[in-house]
């Protein structure tokens, strides 16, 4: 099990961290989202995507489930203005 402490993010990491929060790879995002992996790339690399946390020493990037899941709620509130 990942600590909270042991969460690095690429730029600064500051999202709230629960205990029920899961971190998720590019395989469930790709799921969550119907997006595939370029767009993904694409919208983080512009700063419209949550930023992904790297794990020390495991060469991976993962999410927050909530930040992802926040950031569909967004599209979808913005998408019915």
């Amino acid at each position: 099990m990942i600590k909270n402490a042991e969460l690095k993010s690429e730029k600064s990491f500051e999202g709230n961290v629960t205990s029920s929060d899961k971190l998720i790879g590019i395989s469930e995002i790709l799921d969550l989202t119907d997006l595939s992996r370029p767009t993904i790339w694409r919208l983080r690399r512009q700063g419209r995507f949550p930023e992904g946390i790297n794990i020390e020493g495991a060469r991976r990037l993962v999410w927050l489930k909530s930040d992802v899941h926040a950031w569909i709620e967004t599209q979808a509130k913005r998408g019915r203005a």
